[in-house]
């Protein structure tokens, strides 16, 4: 339910709230100073950053419906959010202006998609304060690599003879879509990609099967890598660590 709140101090003041708005158009804000003054503005903005990208700006409506004009003079802002635009600002009486208000930046490698970043901005103005709160969703591909139970998976092969594969699970808890590239390995195959590559949609996971291969050499080990392309959370490339030793032969060949 939207509920309006209307406070009184003095014949002189009056503070408008409007509980529950979601755009200009339903004036999450509109605030009376003591000349009259007056500003309509959202009670929030809703943004959105890219893992690993600059962020980029939203635009916060600002309305003077008042009879005098308003100068945004300064701000505070909590949560890395910030204001792009240069203070002081001048609202005509009728007329609007349009912030910039840009989000933190969602680190590679630390932040996760899903998880949304919160703050809020203050506006001090010749009205008085005015408050938004921010929320920005962070976007991106979450790459999580398990056994086929979900478990932590463990590339390490032995025996007397070439081991069995082992099955790992790569899945995408993320909001984006990513394609994985093989980086071409040297003593392992794997199957499960397509050409090299693997698409894996947000949501998505894919088994991919990991193996010995050599021709003399009974023990290594090896970083396998896959190059991401898309946006994505988790650090990149890819790595998988995988060894094998293999015994009773000085001389070893798994194909």
């Amino acid at each position: 339910m939207l509920g309006i709140v209307l406070r009184r101090s003095g014949l002189s003041r009056m503070l408008w709230s409007v509980v529950g708005a979601t755009s200009l158009g339903a004036c999450g804000r509109v605030g009376f100073g003591d000349d009259g003054g007056a500003l309509a503005l959202a009670s929030s903005l809703q943004l959105t950053i890219e893992c690993g990208l600059v962020p980029a700006s939203a635009a916060l409506e600002v309305q003077n419906p008042g009879e005098v004009p308003v100068q945004i003079t300064d701000f505070d802002a909590t949560g890395g959010f910030a204001l792009d635009d240069t203070l002081p600002i001048e609202i005509a009486p009728g007329a609007s202006v349009k912030l910039a208000v840009r989000p933190p930046t969602a680190v590679i490698g630390t932040d996760r998609s899903g998880v949304a970043k919160t703050g809020a901005l203050t506006l001090v103005t010749t009205a008085g304060p005015y408050t938004v709160d921010l929320i920005a969703d962070v976007m991106g591909a979450n790459l999580d690599v398990t056994d086929s139970s979900g478990m932590p998976v463990t590339l390490t092969f032995s025996g007397p003879a070439c081991p069995a594969p082992i099955t790992a699970r790569i899945a995408n808890s993320g909001n984006r879509a990513v394609t994985l590239t093989a980086i071409a390995p040297g003593a392992f195959r794997y199957t499960g990609f397509i050409s090299g590559e693997l698409s894996l949609a947000a949501g998505v996971s894919a088994d991919i099967s990991v193996r010995p291969f050599t021709m003399s050499a009974c023990s290594t080990s090896e970083a396998l890598h896959f190059m991401v392309t898309g946006s994505v959370c988790t650090t990149t490339p890819l790595v998988l660590a995988a060894s094998f030793a293999l015994t009773g032969s000085t001389t070893c060949v798994c194909t």
